[in-house]
């Protein structure tokens, strides 16, 4: 809304809410869950959700993912945040801060069919995936992982 209007920025915002919170004040509690979900805070501006997906997979046994694997598609080149480049598989870690401008969604939409005609399985997740079904992520991954080539 606003921060999409030019009203406001998140930096603006997360200064402000930084400013109101304190423990039992209206609002603090679901105002920190958008801003979590939008990886504002705590320095997680992206490569913290990242590290915690990295996490997540090796908790589970997974094996290891490729960081930032380069894919070379009709002149463009694209990084996948995680890669099993063995079984064209790709993982995306889908940070709101990132992720959420007209321009941000279509260059996203892009880039996605781009990497699927490629012929990758991509998966995609938000921190509110990892926060709430972290044992989906799992299940897809090693889904994508043990799928016929």
């Amino acid at each position: 809304g606003a921060t999409r209007d030019g009203l406001t920025s998140y930096e603006r915002v997360v200064e402000r809410f930084e400013g109101l919170a304190r423990r039992g004040r209206p609002g603090i509690a679901s105002m920190r869950r958008v801003l979590e979900d939008r990886e504002l805070l705590d320095g997680h501006l992206g490569l913290g959700f990242e590290d915690r997906v990295l996490r997540l997979l090796r908790a589970a046994g997974l094996p290891e993912p490729v960081r930032q694997h380069p894919l070379d598609i009709e002149g463009h080149r694209y990084y996948l945040d995680f890669c099993y480049p063995e079984v064209s598989l790709g993982v995306e870690c889908d940070s709101r801060r990132f992720h959420t401008l007209g321009a941000q969604i279509e260059a996203d939409l892009r880039r996605q069919n781009a990497i699927v005609r490629h012929g990758i399985l991509l998966l995609r997740y938000t921190p509110r995936a990892l926060r709430t079904e972290p044992e989906r992520i799992i299940r897809e991954v090693r889904d994508g992982l043990g799928r016929p080539r």
